[in-house]
């Protein structure tokens, strides 16, 4: 693995759909494969990290994808949303942005790629005048909710998250 001077972000392009399905798929099932059964699972990854959807996704000028490269490797990306704020939340919905997806392969775990493409998303958001920035995190996954803590996101609510049959709960965080 290459020291943090080697990892770059980049914004991926038409020519990065392929990357970004299977580097979403492969990140998902290492994050939630334990949790669920492997059937909706699989149902899931297959609607969610289709590469029409994500082809789509990148010609969207609201919707923001960042990839960390550790040379011509993917190690992370993340994805920034506008969406349908929940009401419990009390943000204004033009100007709060979702963090859909925040996802690092395993061997960058504690290697600072997650901190890196933090900054970016917070710098995005800010030029793009969201005040606020949200997001969903499965109650389990204390790694994630320890990384944003740090980035000072604070808990203020939980509902349920469905895959399928499939219902966990999760965190709902802001920065504001």
């Amino acid at each position: 693995m290459e020291s943090m001077s080697q990892i770059r972000l980049k914004e991926p392009g038409w020519q990065d759909v392929r990357l970004l399905s299977t580097l979403g798929s492969q990140t998902f099932v290492e994050s939630y494969g334990c949790a669920l059964d492997a059937a909706q699972l699989d149902a899931y990854v297959t609607q969610a990290f289709a590469e029409a959807r994500i082809a789509q996704e990148l010609k969207d000028p609201t919707i923001y994808y960042l990839l960390a490269m550790d040379h011509d490797q993917a190690c992370a990306y993340a994805k920034l949303i506008p969406s349908q704020v929940p009401q419990s939340l009390s943000l204004s919905p033009d100007r709060a942005i979702e963090l859909k997806r925040l996802y690092v392969i395993p061997k960058y775990w504690g290697q600072g790629v997650g901190a890196r493409l933090m900054e970016a998303l917070l710098d995005w958001a800010s030029a793009h005048d969201h005040q606020s920035m949200w997001l969903r995190v499965w109650e389990k996954n204390v790694r994630a909710i320890t990384f944003y803590r740090q980035w000072d996101f604070r808990h203020v609510g939980q509902e349920p998250y469905c895959v399928g049959d499939c219902s966990e709960t999760v965190w709902l965080m802001v920065r504001s």
